[in-house]
C-alpha cells in the first residue's frame, strides 16, 4: 500500500518590523555614553583629590619651612594644578599630560612612596581619560 502524498505546509506569516533602536549597540562597555561619562567624571575626581592632597602637603611644608620652600613647592604645585585642570577643557590631551606627568614623576623619584602618592593617581586618571574616548569626536 502506498501512502498518499502530504499536502505542502502553508508559508508562515511575515514577522512584524522591529523598531529601530535609538542608537546602535555598543561594541564595548566603555562605548556607551553613560560609561564614558563615568570614566570622565571619575578621572576628574581622582585628579582633583590628587591636586588637593598635594596643595595641602605643599602648604604645610611652606608653613613649617618658611619662604625657602616657596619656589620649589610652588613650581611643583603649579605643574600639578595644570595637570589637574587641563582635562576639564581637553580630556584627551589631559590624559596624555597626566600619563606624561606620571612617567616623569616615576622616573625622577625613585621611591615606592612617591610612586604611590605622585605617579599612580596621575597614571590612573590618565588611563581613565583616554579610555573615556572623549575628545575624539565622542561626547560624554
Amino acid at each position: 500500500m502506498a501512502t498518499p502524498p502530504t499536502p505542502p505546509t502553508p508559508p508562515l506569516p511575515p514577522l512584524p518590523p522591529t523598531p529601530a533602536p535609538d542608537r546602535p549597540a555598543p561594541e564595548t562597555p566603555a562605548g556607551t555614553p553613560g560609561a564614558r561619562r563615568w570614566l570622565l567624571l571619575g578621572a576628574r575626581g581622582v585628579l582633583l583629590a590628587w591636586a588637593a592632597f598635594w596643595a595641602w602637603f605643599i602648604g604645610m611644608h611652606f608653613v613649617s619651612e618658611g619662604a625657602s620652600a616657596l619656589l620649589p613647592g610652588g613650581s611643583i604645585l603649579a605643574g600639578i594644578l595644570v595637570v589637574a585642570m587641563v582635562p576639564w577643557r581637553w580630556p584627551r590631551a589631559g590624559g596624555l599630560l597626566a600619563l606624561g606627568a606620571a612617567a616623569g614623576a616615576a622616573a625622577y623619584f625613585q621611591h615606592p612612596g612617591a610612586w604611590t602618592l605622585l605617579a599612580a593617581p596621575a597614571a590612573a586618571a590618565g588611563l581613565m581619560l583616554l579610555a573615556s574616548g572623549v575628545g575624539r569626536g565622542a561626547r560624554a
